[in-house]
This record gives C-alpha cells, sequence and structure tokens, in this order.
C-alpha cells in the first residue's frame, strides 16, 4: 500500500481493479500507457488536489486528452478508490 491512493496504483503497475495503463488506448487503438503512466505519476506527486482540483487539470493537460481521461484515467483512478485525487 503506497502513501496514497494515487501511490497505491504506482506500486501495483499502474493498475488497480484490473484497470491499468498497459491497456489504455485511444479510440482509433493507438497506445496510449505512456500519457496514463504520466498522468497518474502527476496525481501522486501532487496528491491531494484539494477541492480546487488544481493538480487534476494540469496533470490531466500533460497530454490526457478527454477521450484519454474517459477511457483510462478516470476508470483508473476510480478502481484505485481514488475520489479526490
Amino acid at each position: 500500500v503506497g502513501k496514497n491512493c494515487a501511490d497505491t496504483i504506482v506500486i501495483n503497475g499502474y493498475s488497480a481493479g484490473g484497470v491499468s495503463c498497459a491497456m489504455c488506448t485511444d479510440n482509433n487503438g493507438n497506445d496510449k500507457s505512456a500519457v496514463c503512466i504520466m498522468v497518474i505519476k502527476c496525481y501522486d506527486t501532487n496528491y491531494p488536489c484539494g477541492s480546487a482540483n488544481n493538480c487534476a487539470n494540469g496533470c490531466n493537460n500533460m497530454g490526457a486528452d478527454s477521450v484519454i481521461q474517459t477511457k483510462c484515467i478516470t476508470p483508473l483512478l476510480t478502481a484505485g478508490n481514488c475520489v479526490q485525487p
């Protein structure tokens, strides 16, 4: 178990509850695992974001477009019980 929910996801190989960055693709099937990993690392470094969610916006702006956020980041954070990153 890590120091926070995002850290636990990192320790578990960027995965939680059957969801992982390794499976992350865009709508065209292109591998987006590196983007997923970068965003989760950012969450881990900046956790917790606080109620304004400033770090969430900053982390997601590192390359995770809305498709990657919807398909990869949000499900992974949800599976890792990161309700308020």
